[in-house]
């Protein structure tokens, strides 16, 4: 299991150095980049929302 975890991530590694190389413009408008800012508007609302009942 451990072995295949390892080769796993060496696999990855190479596509996140990809990606930061990536200007921020081209993450902005990727589907995957905007999913994970809305997921974090809606979290901070939620966050605030539930601050505030409490």
């Amino acid at each position: 299991m451990c072995n295949n975890l390892n080769t796993k991530s060496e696999v990855r590694n190479p596509k996140q150095i990809q990606m930061t190389k990536i200007p921020m413009t081209k993450t902005i408008t990727d589907p995957i980049g905007n999913i994970a800012i809305i997921a974090l508007i809606c979290f901070k609302i939620l966050f605030h929302l539930l601050v505030s009942t409490v």
